[in-house]
């Protein structure tokens, strides 16, 4: 019914009509994409199950299920709630999170800056060089790292504990990595090879 808080589980707020709005990360093939969508199907589930595993926590609601719920699910929504408009900030200017500057010399592996999740970090880089920065992952999840550097480009890597590479992109402008893993333990951020004379970039680190 959308009525009521689950504490503990999402990030629920209380709309100016009274109704419950859940914001989440949406992954669509692997990258967060904006864009306009047609929800044709939803499928609600905990991945992080305390059930009996034997058990079916997950409710499929789509056009191809058979079975009332799903076609009730359908036939309640308007046409044009069925049309989804996604837009993904990577950074928000009014977001309101710790700041760490960066400290130089960071220029290798052995000499990364210590930073914390749901801190942005703010840096510069030059062309050819290397800003590095650690952080602990203490529970499994999904690394998702993203980086906002203006009207310029950088690489942004992940490497994990063994400190070799797990993924990486060049961001222009703005842009994210991801990384999902049980692998407990120290993870680094290489921000690279700014694309003109000392780029400026925020960078967060949100672990999911």
């Amino acid at each position: 019914d959308n009525t009521e808080k689950i504490e503990d589980y999402f990030d629920f707020f209380l709309n100016s009509d009274s109704i419950y709005e859940l914001n989440i990360p949406l992954i669509i093939d692997g990258e967060l994409i904006s864009g306009s969508y047609n929800l044709e199907s939803l499928s609600l589930s905990d991945a992080d199950t305390k059930t009996d595993p034997v058990l079916s926590n997950e409710s499929i609601y789509g056009l191809d299920q058979l079975d009332a719920a799903a076609s009730q699910f359908f036939a309640d929504l308007e046409s044009e709630n069925k049309s989804l408009t996604i837009s993904i900030p990577v950074l928000d200017d009014n977001i309101a999170l710790p700041v760490i500057n960066e400290v130089e010399s960071n220029a290798r592996l052995g000499l990364a800056n210590q930073i914390s999740p749901d801190n942005i970090v703010k840096g510069d880089v030059w062309p050819s060089g290397e800003d590095w920065f650690k952080f602990e992952l203490n529970e499994p999840g999904t690394i998702i790292a993203q980086m906002d550097i203006g009207d310029r480009s950088a690489d942004l890597k992940l490497y994990g504990p063994d400190e070799t590479e797990i993924v990486s992109k060049e961001v222009f402008s703005s842009g994210m990595i991801h990384h999902t893993t049980s692998e407990l333990g120290e993870y680094y951020l290489l921000v690279a090879d700014g694309s003109l004379n000392r780029s400026y970039y925020d960078l967060i680190v949100d672990i999911i």
